[in-house]
């Protein structure tokens, strides 16, 4: 008998519903793996992150389980919304940063983004705007409207939406053009579209390129003729044995992100109610649903591409202190 102690590794498991930590470990010898459901386990790399857990240091559900690996996440902050988004979309949106995950929209301090020529726009988009579909005959028909600007680097022909006229509007509106590009901080912009809802969008969230559980998503109203705001964001439902879908498995194409608007009552939606002086928001595309009533015409602008997430979060601050009044609090 050795009088050396043997180096074990402690394994912990989650809650696969919350992710989060719910007591029982294990201690083995390197390279042994639980009998249970190791989807469920994990082992702790840091030994300090161990003693402090075996020792009663830190509570258990202080920690979750993100993927592969192990973090340390403030008890208040619901991470359910991970549960529905299979991991293979989570490379980004375990990018958890505690003081904007609960976040669902923010307005943004920006002066209001419009054409510089509306008489030209309006010309423009009588002749350019169509079906937004995927080709496929069977899928429902959401939006009328354009993809007004595609980086010249994505090949057109794998636009997500693939049916969608793509042209190029910023030789017509430089000035619009130039004030998208200077109101947040991304690393590139991927495209620029124009859509008109024309039935009511369900509860959804984008399968974007990157998906981060923070205020990520740009959007300009650029034109409503609503009295009341259409847009809103709301939480994931909470799991029961009604409502228990699998979790989305794949970033983008097919169905299957979206729930039905019965299962959001209008009490549970956050309408996205600008200021006067903006009509300019960004939303939280990974830990929120966002969808939109059908009322009067309007027209929405969404912004895609990869934020520079530090100096975007930073550009944050301005804008929600100025505009905290109205950003609706997620945990009511």
């Amino acid at each position: 008998m050795s009088i050396v102690p043997p180096i074990k590794v402690t394994w912990v498991e989650a809650n696969p519903n919350t992710l989060r930590l719910t007591g029982n470990y294990q201690q083995l010898l390197p390279g042994a793996t639980p009998e249970q459901n190791t989807d469920d386990w994990i082992a702790v790399q840091d030994p300090s992150i161990a003693l402090m857990l075996l020792n009663g240091t830190k509570p258990w559900n202080l920690f979750a389980k993100l993927g592969n690996r192990l973090t340390e996440v403030p008890e208040d902050l619901d991470l359910a919304f991970l549960s529905h988004i299979s991991p293979k979309a989570w490379p980004d949106i375990t990018t958890i940063d505690h003081k904007w995950t609960g976040i669902p929209w923010i307005p943004l301090d920006v002066p209001k983004i419009e054409p510089d020529d509306w008489d030209l726009f309006w010309r423009l988009w009588n002749e350019k705007n169509s079906d937004i579909t995927r080709g496929n005959p069977k899928e429902s028909q959401y939006w009328k409207g354009l993809c007004c600007w595609l980086n010249p680097l994505i090949d057109h022909t794998k636009f997500n939406y693939s049916n969608t006229v793509v042209d190029d509007w910023s030789m017509h509106f430089p000035k619009m053009f130039e004030q998208i590009r200077n109101c947040m901080p991304f690393y590139s912009i991927e495209k620029i579209v124009l859509w008109s809802n024309i039935n009511e969008v369900n509860p959804h969230f984008d399968p974007d390129v990157v998906i981060y559980p923070f205020p990520d998503s740009l959007r300009v109203m650029l034109w409503d003729t609503n009295e009341e705001p259409t847009f809103y964001v709301n939480k994931w439902p909470k799991r029961t044995p009604e409502f228990n879908p699998p979790p989305v498995t794949v970033k983008s194409g097919g169905t299957g992100y979206g729930i039905k608007p019965s299962r959001v009552p209008e009490e549970k939606r956050m309408y996205v109610n600008l200021p006067p002086d903006t009509n300019t928001f960004v939303f939280n595309n990974g830990a929120f649903l966002h969808g939109a009533k059908l009322a009067k015409p309007k027209i929405i602008m969404a912004i895609k591409g990869r934020p520079d997430i530090y100096k975007w979060l930073q550009a944050l601050e301005s804008s929600y202190n100025k505009y905290k009044d109205y950003i609706p609090n997620a945990n009511d």
